[in-house]
């Protein structure tokens, strides 16, 4: 089972193995997720997580120029590959490949770096210390860590987007 501190912040449910929290409203949370000792589990354990909520407005997807509030919250209307979420005062740098919406943070090396090898899995990525580069068939990513820069490119259409300390740029 899984339990809210504060539902007017976010709220949890389990279907299966699967947790999912859902922000409500900008804000913390703490989620207890808790195991009850049964036929698959000998003892009963429970887990605690932070949900920090960071704007209560939905994310804007932009794939060009500035976002504003009028930028598109449905990451399909875009009408591109690669482009770029603006959640709150966040920005970063999404691609959908296989179907699936995958955004990576410029200010998140170390969580960032596992995720990007995580959704390339299928080709090799060159990473160190300091960046991590990825290309398949599809499109390319780099992470810098010096710079705090994502950028992805689109490789069937050489659509482009970055997120670094400097700024945004799409083309």
């Amino acid at each position: 089972t899984c339990h809210s501190s504060d539902t007017t912040k976010a709220t949890c449910t389990i279907t299966g193995t699967t947790l999912t929290i859902n922000g409500v409203s900008a804000g913390s949370a703490t989620i207890t997720v808790t195991q009850t000792a049964g036929s698959n589990y000998a003892t009963a354990s429970t887990a605690t997580y932070t949900a920090t909520i960071e704007s209560s407005e939905p994310p804007r997807y932009y794939a060009f120029g500035l976002p504003t509030t009028s930028s598109s919250t449905e990451y399909t209307e875009v009408g591109k590959n690669v482009f770029v979420s603006l959640n709150g005062n966040r920005k970063s740098v999404c691609i959908i490949r296989n179907n699936l919406l995958n955004c990576f943070d410029n200010n998140d090396f170390s969580n960032e770096s596992t995720h990007i090898q995580g959704v390339f899995s299928d080709i090799s990525c060159d990473a160190s210390s300091t960046s991590v580069s990825c290309k398949a068939l599809d499109f390319e990513c780099d992470l810098v860590y010096s710079v705090a820069a994502i950028s992805c490119k689109d490789l069937s259409t050489n659509d482009y987007c970055s997120v670094s300390y400097m700024g945004v740029d799409c083309h």
